[in-house]
């Protein structure tokens, strides 16, 4: 009742004063007054103006703040002039009874109304980081900002629009009840602050103050009240606070009964963290996040054939990344128990250390200690026929924060590993598990294919397991570049043009941008990866659409015997260019799942402004580019391209 009565007391009081005196500007200036006390008593326009303050903080909101300063600066300059007698003579003429000065007030009122609400939407508009942040519909702070602004009009009221319609309607000899007519405009800014404070104090539900939803945006909630909440609810006695409590009176106790409270995680062991679901989600991630990078016609290996696993990482669970920091050992499986499940016809043996005493000294680990370690036996029993499936890489402890390193070979006792079972036998299947790109070379050179598996995770011996015996067909591309060897890194398919180009015609030419020793190229390039059927890509278009659109399109098909999936790659370049730009980059890429002989359409959608760039003066340079969009499936393999003018 309280909050009603100082809503409309400023009312009240303008009414009141203004038909005892007639002094209609007086009564505006002081009703204004009294409203701006009563706002500040309720911490409304305090809370706004602290609101107003952080936005200006703003170096672009000072900036849209000396404009309207010096908006009104001209404003005033032309109120000095005398321009605005001559405008308000040029309405004199016009309107020459009173009939035509009242509708002509009534015009203006829908004018400044228009005006005045245009102009603060264009300054919330400006507010736009603070309103999108907070979620505050910019109408809403337009509104209030009008509001307030009207206000502060009310307040000096000889500069305002209102001061110059009272002069209009005097000067044809009207009198107080002529005022009355024209309350649309007359009583325009009442009706403003009148809003203001219903606002204010809550009175509309649904738009509330500004300050309360600002609070309960800051809270987590959303920015405007609903009715539905269980709090209102209660508060509207739509439902009884005592079932309120017995409900929650129910829960406690059954957590009681569960001992969540003694220990929050109780019941989520194995069967709790690791459902179905999340083991599926997280063996569909690392099968298709494995990337088959060599194959020479030795996988997928048949199931029944004779295989000898081996390298630590056989009967290791260390499949985590050092990024996940309460990862559970636990529940993770080794290869070594997986191949038992399925009853493969294969023999699984460590063979040594996954680091040296030194390098655990480094690295600051301990592992376990094998008994078989020093026993090589195992490997006089490897014969040219055998294949070998050797599991190696990096510790977890070498990937992560802190974990720099000079050379980017495996760790020692696997190198002489993978040595040793080099010289017994060709037909060599190595699984790399590692956080970063590793030096693999002679990796590569010495086995018949090379799977990259990354830091595979909780379902990795899994996933590894099923793309070696063909049970899942890998589908993984490289998001980095292999390095030939750690004398290339950093190295990326992203790297710029230089003046000496290297190409296929300058090859004998040793002044230009390449290495003597290695090639100028990765072992592997950024986006690729092999996969157990073949894709091809064809009838690549590229086209200019009437939406100032890049508009790309292609026929992937599985050509293969087996269903598979193929990342389809758009890259652009930028021919000609006042600054160095890159050799090419990724704008758009799609995985295609296909059944074999299955055909699919790829299409992608290119806004213009995603190929601008920024010239030497720092300016945006989107348009007047000649561009070469090509289509692949790695970033140095090309099925077709086109060059285009934007």
């Amino acid at each position: 009742m309280l909050q009603i009565v100082m809503a409309f007391a400023p009312l009240v009081f303008l009414i009141l004063y203004a038909l005892k005196t007639r002094k209609m500007a007086d009564a505006m200036v002081l009703a204004t007054l009294l409203a701006m006390v009563l706002l500040h008593r309720q911490h409304f326009l305090t809370g706004t103006i602290d609101a107003m303050y952080a936005a200006l903080s703003n170096s672009s909101y000072q900036f849209a703040l000396c404009v309207i300063i010096g908006f009104g600066g001209m404003i005033t300059l032309f109120q000095e002039s005398g321009a605005l007698m001559g405008f308000r003579d040029l309405l004199l003429k016009i309107a020459s009874g009173p009939k035509r000065t009242l509708v002509l007030a009534w015009l203006m009122s829908a004018i400044m109304f228009l005006d005045e609400y245009l102009s603060a939407l264009t300054v919330t508009f400006s507010m736009r980081e603070i309103t999108d942040k907070n979620r505050i519909p910019r109408e809403h702070l337009a509104l209030q900002a009008n509001i307030i602004a009207c206000c502060l009009c009310v307040a000096v009221p000889f500069s305002s629009w209102t001061a110059f319609s009272v002069g209009l309607i005097s000067a044809h000899g009207l009198g107080f009840s002529d005022y009355v007519h024209a309350i649309p405009y007359m009583f325009y800014p009442l009706g403003m602050m009148l809003l203001c404070l219903l606002l204010a104090v809550g009175a509309f539900p649904k738009l509330g103050g500004l300050k309360r939803a600002y609070q309960r945006v800051q809270g987590g909630g959303l920015a405007f009240e609903r009715d539905d909440t269980m709090e209102k609810l209660v508060e509207n006695g739509k439902i009884p606070e005592s079932l309120i409590d017995e409900t929650a009176f129910r829960v406690l106790m059954m957590k009681n009964q569960l001992g969540l409270f003694e220990n929050p995680f109780a019941g989520l062991g194995k069967s709790g963290k690791l459902t179905l679901y999340n083991r599926t989600k997280a063996y569909q991630m690392a099968s298709e996040s494995c990337v088959l990078l060599k194959n020479e016609e030795i996988l997928p290996l048949c199931q029944k054939q004779k295989v000898i696993w081996a390298g630590p990482y056989v009967t290791s669970k260390e499949f985590l990344s050092r990024w996940a920091i309460f990862g559970e050992h636990e529940p993770v499986e080794t290869i070594e128990a997986i191949l038992q499940d399925k009853k493969m016809n294969a023999e699984c043996i460590p063979g040594c250390r996954m680091l040296s005493e030194e390098e655990c000294k480094i690295w600051q680990v301990e592992q376990d200690v094998l008994d078989e370690e020093m026993d090589e036996q195992w490997l006089e029993t490897i014969t040219r026929e055998d294949t070998v499936v050797c599991v190696l890489g990096e510790h977890e402890s070498q990937s992560g924060e802190a974990a720099s390193r000079a050379f980017l070979t495996l760790p020692e006792e696997q190198q002489v590993l993978f040595e040793k079972i080099a010289k017994r036998t060709d037909n060599i299947v190595t699984v790399v598990i590692s956080g970063r790109p590793l030096d693999l070379r002679r990796i590569s050179e010495r086995s018949k294919a090379v799977i990259m598996a990354w830091r595979p995770g909780t379902m990795g011996a899994e996933a590894i397991t099923d793309l070696v015996y063909g049970i899942t067909n890998p589908s993984g591309k490289l998001a980095v570049s292999i390095p030939w060897c750690v004398g290339q890194v950093p190295i990326s398919y992203w790297d710029i043009k230089t003046g000496h180009v290297l190409t296929a015609d300058n090859l004998e030419n040793r002044f230009t941008s390449r290495y003597m020793d290695i090639p100028n190229t990765p072992l592997y390039p950024f986006g690729y990866g092999l996969s157990y059927t073949e894709f091809d890509i064809s009838d690549v278009e590229v086209r200019m659409g009437q939406d100032k659109r890049v508009h790309v399109h292609c026929n992937v098909s599985n050509t293969g015997n087996v269903a598979g999936a193929e990342v389809v790659q758009c890259y652009y370049e930028t021919l000609h260019a006042s600054v160095v730009r890159p050799q090419k980059e990724l704008v758009r890429f799609q995985k295609v799942f296909l059944k074999t002989g299955e055909k699919k359409n790829v299409d992608f959608s290119i806004d213009s402004e995603e190929f601008s760039y920024y010239d030497k003066n720092m300016e945006i340079v989107s348009s007047g580019m000649k561009l070469r969009i090509s289509v692949g499936n790695s970033s140095d393999h090309e099925w077709g391209s086109s060059e285009i003018y934007i």
